[in-house]
């Protein structure tokens, strides 16, 4: 067999160590590598697999020595007939020789530099990296797992709120504009301050009439009860509180319209036009019941203030007084009418504009609550490639 053939020459290659176990010579004759007696004299020893080998040969330290080598270089050629793939040992001469020469290259090669042992893995070395796994998948596991898992949790719940959140504001956008909102606050706004301004220069003028009044009465010398008697000819007359109540309707539609957001102009100068000429037929016909009164006071009394016509023009006053006195408690009325619808507009819209302002308030929190989701699993996301 090819693999005898081979033993056989390696342990040929080693008789010289058992030629003559007297010689204590060939040991470092054959070595010429190593350093000469004389430097290995000045040594206590040199190590080999720990083993310490005396640096003064001896004939049986020599014979000894051989026998090992010999049985290693058998167990080593077993070994490797063992582990060897098959037909290993079936190459040809040339490859062995071409091995040969390539083994005595790396040993030459070995010779001039230092030989450097690969690092081992240590049982220890791979207990510490399978913990590392470990630990990376009990962090995923107690952390970024558990994150990613809670946040795919609540984001299908948070997407359905922003849609619904969404949909209510186009709803409520289609039904009550936000823009029309914000201009009809301002427009009520707007009224709200001329209502004030109107309110004022009613007061001043019923100041006025109260003034006038109180000058008429002076000079006619009535007392209170001959003065409550005239001014309650306008109460009593029917035509007057007929045309009277048509004028309250007139300021009812007047104030609806005003206290609108968008006023419709032409309806309202309708509404005016109306509201002037009954309130000058409400005049006359005050003037026609005072006049009326007067004629039959005249034939039933001889008071000189039904007498005389230096009285007429007081008298006449004092009712256009009392019919303006009529108006103003009117438009104090409408005034009062304008405030109240204004109020009530301007809450409601106060209250709409509360309610999208909550709306987007709530959108504008899950959004951003939904955009922390989605960067916070894109990190966690990143942590697990």
């Amino acid at each position: 067999m090819t693999s005898s053939y081979k033993i056989a020459d390696s342990i040929q290659s080693w008789q010289w160590l058992l030629a003559d176990p007297q010689d204590d010579q060939p040991l470092y004759q054959h070595q010429e590598d190593y350093r000469s007696p004389q430097t290995l004299a000045s040594k206590l020893g040199y190590w080999t697999d720990d083993l310490s080998i005396p640096s003064q040969s001896s004939t049986a330290w020599q014979y000894h020595t051989a026998l090992a080598l010999g049985a290693t270089v058998v167990c080593s050629a077993g070994a490797l007939m063992q582990y060897t793939e098959a037909g290993f040992w079936g190459q040809t001469d040339t490859t062995a020789s071409n091995t040969t020469d390539t083994i005595t290259k790396q040993a030459e090669s070995d010779g001039e530099t230092k030989v450097s042992t690969p690092p081992i893995v240590t049982p220890q070395a791979q207990t510490n990296a399978a913990f590392s796994s470990a630990d990376r998948d009990s962090t995923c596991k107690d952390s970024t797992c558990k994150g990613l898992e809670f946040i795919d949790q609540q984001l299908p719940d948070l997407q359905d709120q922003v849609r619904q959140l969404r949909t209510e504001m186009q709803l409520f956008q289609s039904k009550h504009t936000t823009q029309n909102l914000q201009k009809h606050r301002t427009v009520l706004a707007y009224r709200s301050s001329d209502l004030s301004r109107r309110q004022a220069e009613l007061t001043v003028r019923s100041q006025q009439l109260e003034q006038k009044f109180s000058n008429v009465t002076s000079v006619l010398a009535l007392e209170s009860d001959e003065v409550s008697h005239i001014t309650g000819l306008l109460q009593a007359d029917a035509d007057y509180q007929g045309y009277l109540q048509q004028l309250q309707i007139l300021e009812n539609d007047i104030a609806n319209e005003f206290s609108n957001p968008e006023i419709n102009t032409t309806q309202l100068g309708e509404l005016y036009a109306v509201y002037y000429q009954i309130e000058s037929q409400l005049r006359q016909i005050a003037q026609n019941a005072l006049a009326s009164y007067m004629y039959v006071a005249s034939q039933e009394s001889s008071d000189p203030i039904w007498q005389e016509v230096s009285y007429q023009a007081p008298l006449q006053e004092l009712v256009d007084l009392s019919h303006q006195h009529q108006m103003l408690v009117m438009e104090q009325s409408t005034l009062n009418q304008i405030e109240a619808k204004l109020t009530e507009r301007r809450t409601e819209l106060a209250s709409l504009l509360r309610q999208y302002a909550t709306m987007q308030r709530q959108l504008d929190g899950h959004n951003q609550v939904l955009q922390q989701y989605v960067a916070k699993r894109q990190a966690l996301q990143s942590e697990l490639t």
